[in-house]
């Protein structure tokens, strides 16, 4: 019975652990009146969160919020889109970092209102005033929040558009472990609104790697060699080469002065610039990469091309705060 009984519990956990897909919980922050719920469409890939609560405003929060538990820098990107017309225009669907799940938490988050106004929100510390920066662009149809060290940043995208900076950050230094996650409020406590989060993708920032304490990953000379001539190289003949190659050595950077594939990885200066550039849309300027490219580049072999025996760690430079 007892071992039927353990089993039983593992089965519902493991169940439960899937229905949230990236996530590990969910919350009603602050007591809204009316409880949030989530519905996943596994095949879809879609997040459709209904949430109430009053706001998330001035000193507290009341909010329906699908979360994870993690540390370290990351970027939460997903297209956000409300479903009816609403009650009130203030309505929010977020992107969200959060110290605890206190009303009153330290947070930011990158939110869409219901009238299209997009901001990036953030309240310094517990108790405080909620302050923002808000985008020139309206009804952006994909949104990303990275968090990069104490300052954290928001990028939109229109339909069809790729991701760009929305112009701002700001500084937020939260304690280890910390939760990023979807949120949704009502901005009515009477009633529930739902927006449906779609193409979610949750990562470690690229440069995560070079910026802890943890000992570095190994990579073999002949499997980085072969990486590099199998994936790499033929994404950077066809759209770095015209720039950075065969004579042209655009910001000190040629690709084929290198003696060996070997030595070209070993230059993590080189690869930081470069994939940071590449992540941040910046390059290649007059073409574009496809998600697969763009894949084989950051998602899969960033990392790696990031990791060596050697130990030297590269800083990354702080992204400064806004002016105002």
């Amino acid at each position: 019975m007892l071992f039927l009984l353990l089993s039983l519990s593992i089965a519902c956990q493991a169940r439960a652990a899937e229905a949230l897909g990236t996530f590990d919980g969910r919350s009603d922050i602050g007591r809204p009146s009316r409880p949030g719920s989530i519905e996943i469409d596994s095949v879809a890939q879609t997040y459709r969160v209904t949430g109430g609560g009053a706001n998330m405003w001035f000193t507290n929060d009341a909010l329906h919020f699908v979360w994870k538990k993690v540390s370290g820098d990351l970027s939460l990107s997903a297209n956000l889109e409300f479903l009816g017309n609403g009650l009130d225009p203030h309505r929010k669907a977020c992107l969200l970092i959060r110290q605890s799940l206190d009303s009153n938490a330290a947070y930011a988050d990158a939110a869409l209102h219901g009238d299209g106004l997009t901001s990036l929100q953030y309240r310094e510390t517990q108790g405080g005033p909620t302050r923002e920066i808000q985008s020139n662009v309206r009804s952006p149809t994909r949104l990303r929040l990275e968090k990069r060290g104490h300052y954290i940043s928001m990028s939109i995208a229109r339909a069809g558009d790729s991701l760009q900076p929305a112009g701002g950050s700001i500084r937020l230094v939260l304690n280890e472990p910390f939760y990023v996650g979807l949120g949704v409020c009502a901005h009515n406590d009477t009633t529930l609104e739902t927006a449906v989060f779609s193409q979610v993708e949750l990562t470690a920032s690229l440069d995560q790697s070079l910026t802890t304490n943890s000992k570095p990953r190994v990579i073999s000379t002949r499997a980085g060699a072969n990486l590099f001539r199998q994936q790499i190289q033929p994404v950077l003949r066809e759209f770095c080469f015209d720039c950075h190659a065969e004579g042209a050595r655009k910001g000190g950077v040629a690709f084929d002065e290198f003696n060996s594939d070997q030595s070209i990885l070993e230059d993590h200066s080189l690869w930081f610039k470069a994939l940071k550039n590449v992540r941040a849309d910046v390059m290649p300027p007059a073409k574009s990469l496809s998600q697969t490219q763009r894949n084989a580049l950051i998602l899969k072999h960033g990392s790696n091309l990031l990791s060596s025996r050697s130990t030297r760690r590269i800083r990354i430079p702080d992204v400064s705060p806004c002016a105002d």
